[in-house]
């Protein structure tokens, strides 16, 4: 009945699937191109724990240790057995999956609103960056957006039947339990639809429709184990932030590629659907439905996110994205072929042209960056030569970076930096090279500190590469030679008096506050941001002193609005003299009024001399060169 229905509205077999050919064409060629970045530190960290040599102890140590079900870590360890690590080898499953999942969401939403509306749909998910991107990595996404629509498709085949068929729920069977295995948002989709189903099924369905249910679940049952012991050890809430007010807007956005000209050609699509709309037999429960499978994941994962747990990602909504772009198209039905036509032409070649062309999708840096980072260690140690090089990184597991580097002569004195002890470990380091080189990678989010702990004793910057401010790595040197860093205006600079024979001063009172400079900051363009450095020559009898460089902005009110401090202890040598430094990142647009100080404070009254404090203000001219 519907494609009589469909025949009628001038929408031959012929033009659906030339159509059809044209945008899983085009889908499949945007998720095959470019899939030899680098590997992401997710994508790294599932084939980390690929190298074991038994099936329980993938289990044990590969599985258990994550958040994810073990779907997917499962089916990477045999495929990278069978085919390699080769990234685009990897990624091809998911890509292609990507890609049949946007056939499956084009055949599903053509029984709910008719043809024009899944071509519409398959339409924008080829462009969609969302869809896009987390089809062309390996991690349980692309897989996920497949295993969703393909429960949908054969729930909405089992239940528009006028008689139930065992195929059909023995396809959402396996369809919801494989949703279980791949990520607890596909299997949260897989149950919402579940229950969805009972509110609209025939009651002649209802048996059958139960023990679908009853299959999803007996085939989920040995994962429970699995699952208890991931929720006992917590997850991403660990290290993923709450959500913001407005991150269901930014989501949005995201869904529209961050451009008001692909919300402009939808909206053209989607209000030019209006002149021709012709009924479409049960397309208004459908509305309903397409609108909760796309809110409620949301609703429950900000809630979830911001009250229990931390877990909202934009990934994660990728199996319930489609949904939204099958309400706004659900109108289409009876569209004559050639205003199908031009609109079609018009969403698809103007979607990929703002992609590619605008977004600079292929060229923009998505995760952080570890092959490059790689690639820049072996150059520079060819060029200033491996042993007159003391490198050190931050990554959750050195195997990421040596997966690129695939060599053991490359040694880092440091691979992990939490802060705390681990910057006084790192000081140490740094104060025991014997180099004229230190090396720094930054693989993920790292302490502040860290760039001022290292140029306190190696002040040039020789040669950096930042990836988007997701990972960097920058070479610095003890001796003067062709710095990057070219410091601007010295804003303050201040010498101080100290005794000849500091012996003399040991019976001294130290005061707590030295004194330092408070003042405005000098004009800038309200444009650009700012960068100050503060910097202190001092001596301290221990190098675990609890003094503190420290800088502070004040509001016309004089109230403090920003303070930051560095740790003298992780620069300081005890009796020696020790540079400290303190840089500060400010936003570009600071009031005019506002004033900052920048002092030293010795909470201990400890024995501490400053022989010089400066204060500069500087930009950095760094290439990926």
């Amino acid at each position: 009945m519907k494609q009589d229905m469909d025949t009628k509205y001038h929408l031959s077999n012929r033009h659906y699937y030339v159509w059809t050919g044209i945008i899983l064409f085009m889908a499949l060629a945007m998720r095959l191109y470019h899939l030899n970045f680098s590997y992401s530190n997710d994508e790294l960290s599932a084939l980390s724990r690929t190298l074991f040599s038994s099936f329980s102890d993938l289990i044990s140590k590969g599985v258990l240790v994550d958040f994810h079900p073990a779907g997917i870590q499962i089916f990477l360890y045999y495929w990278v057995k069978l085919f390699g690590m080769d990234m685009w080898v990897v990624r091809l499953p998911f890509a292609i999956a990507g890609t049949l999942a946007i056939w499956l969401s084009m055949l599903t939403f053509a029984r709910w609103f008719g043809r024009q509306a899944g071509l519409f749909s398959g339409a924008v998910l080829t462009f969609m960056e969302l869809s896009l991107l987390y089809s062309q990595i390996a991690r349980p996404y692309g897989s996920g957006f497949l295993l969703s629509m393909l429960t949908i498709y054969f729930w909405t085949l089992f239940l528009q039947k006028d008689k139930p068929r065992y195929d059909y729920a023995l396809g959402f069977a396996l369809s919801a339990a494989a949703c279980l295995y791949n990520h607890h948002f596909s299997g949260l989709f897989a149950f919402m639809a579940g229950i969805t189903g009972f509110f609209i099924l025939p009651r002649t369905h209802l048996k059958l429709y139960l023990a679908a249910g009853f299959v999803a679940t007996l085939l989920y049952i040995p994962h429970l184990s699995i699952t208890f012991a991931q929720m006992s050890i917590g997850g991403v809430g660990e290290w993923l932030g709450k959500p913001s007010r407005d991150w269901p807007l930014q989501h949005f956005s995201l869904l529209f590629n961050h451009s008001w000209m692909v919300a402009a050609i939808i909206l053209l699509a989607g209000v030019a659907q209006w002149k021709f709309y012709k009924p479409y037999k049960g397309s208004c429960q459908y509305r309903i439905i397409a609108l909760i499978f796309f809110g409620a994941p949301m609703v429950i994962g900000f809630f979830y996110s911001v009250f229990i747990n931390p877990v909202l990602q934009h990934s994660i909504l990728i199996f319930s994205a489609p949904f939204l772009f099958a309400f706004l198209f659900s109108w289409s039905y009876g569209m004559p072929p050639k205003v199908l036509n031009v609109l079609l032409t018009v969403l698809l070649a103007g979607g990929i042209f703002h992609t590619i062309f605008i977004n600079n999708y292929y060229s923009t840096q998505h995760f952080g960056e570890f092959r490059g980072i790689a690639e820049k260690v072996k150059i520079w140690n060819e060029q200033y030569g491996e042993d007159n090089i003391t490198r050190a990184m931050n990554t959750n597991n050195p195997w990421y970076l040596n997966f690129y580097l695939r060599t053991d002569s490359t040694t880092f004195v440091q691979s992990e930096n939490r802060g705390g002890e681990d910057l006084q470990k790192l000081s140490k380091l740094i104060n025991n090279s014997q180099t004229p080189y230190f090396m720094y990678a930054w693989l993920k989010p790292t302490p502040l500190e860290i760039s001022d702990i290292i140029q306190a004793r190696f002040p040039c910057i020789v040669q950096e590469a930042d990836y988007s401010g997701m990972s960097k790595i920058v070479l610095y040197s003890r001796y003067d030679e062709k710095c990057s860093q070219q410091l601007s205006d010295t804003l303050y600079f201040q010498e101080s008096a100290f005794p000849e024979n500091l012996n003399d001063t040991a019976k001294l009172n130290f005061q707590e506050y030295y004194p330092g400079f408070e003042g405005k900051l000098p004009e800038h363009n309200h444009d650009e941001s700012i960068k100050i450095r503060a910097s202190a020559d001092v001596l301290t009898d221990s190098a675990n002193t609890r003094a503190l460089l420290t800088f502070s902005m004040h509001n016309a009110q004089n109230e403090t609005i920003f303070w930051t401090a560095s740790k003298l202890s992780y620069f300081a040598k005890e009796s020696e003299w020790s540079k400290v430094l303190l840089t500060v990142d400010l936003p570009a647009d600071i009031p005019d009024e506002h004033k900052i100080k920048v002092y030293l404070w010795n909470p201990g009254h400890e024995r501490i001399f400053i022989r010089a404090l400066c204060l500069e203000q500087f930009h950095t001219n760094s290439t990926n060169d």
